[in-house]
């Protein structure tokens, strides 16, 4: 049994669209471990990317949130995803969603240019993460990249921006997910001080 997920912008279009072609497909020899295999894919299930992490949020959470309505935001790698969750009558139902271009390659990106300019050196994209991670070294020593810290901050400004024209964050309650929300909880929590990080930011959605 296959389980996949799909954005919700998606989701509704292209579902069963996905499942079918999984499932016309549905034998395969593949190669593991130096040896060859039939696999059989017996069913598919397709669930909607950014909504899955609402069902992997621990009690503490839930208690927090109670009935309130709340906005998921799953900040991927190239896009963020945006769902919000309203509540009657104990029943939580999908409100309205959306998907905006911005997700953590935008700041890997900006960093490294932002390195290349100040330091003169040509790094690529994929350094992004390491740096950001590890800090940047330059003639064998750390680098002090505080000069970054306006750069995430133009990037919550400009993912609010979007964000808030379509959806009230100050009358629900954020939860963050996803890469990004980590990266950016801090920025979101100036804004958004009752924001909160899910349990599972990362693996929410396969779980």
């Amino acid at each position: 049994i296959v389980c996949l997920g799909l954005p919700l912008s998606q989701y509704k279009t292209y579902k069963d669209q996905l499942r079918n072609y999984i499932l016309r497909n549905r034998i395969q020899n593949i190669e593991f471990n130096g040896q060859s295999k039939k696999i059989i894919i017996e069913d598919v299930y397709v669930f909607s990317e950014g909504l899955a992490f609402y069902y992997t949020l621990n009690n503490e959470i839930k208690n927090m949130i109670e009935n309130k309505d709340i906005v998921i935001l799953d900040i991927g790698g190239r896009t963020t995803d945006v769902c919000l969750l309203s509540c009657i009558n104990n029943k939580r139902k999908v409100e309205k969603y959306a998907t905006y271009s911005i997700g953590i390659l935008n700041i890997y990106n900006d960093i490294v240019k932002a390195i290349n300019e100040k330091y003169g050196v040509d790094l690529k994209l994929e350094q992004g993460k390491k740096i950001y991670n590890e800090g940047f070294y330059y003639n064998g020593i750390k680098q002090d990249l505080s000069f970054i810290k306006p750069i995430l901050k133009n990037i919550v400004d400009e993912l609010f921006k979007e964000i808030n024209i379509n959806f009230n964050l100050k009358t629900s309650i954020p939860l963050l997910a996803g890469g990004g929300g980590i990266i950016l909880e801090s920025y979101f929590k100036k804004r958004c001080p009752h924001a909160i990080l899910i349990n599972e930011p990362i693996f929410g959605n396969a779980m």
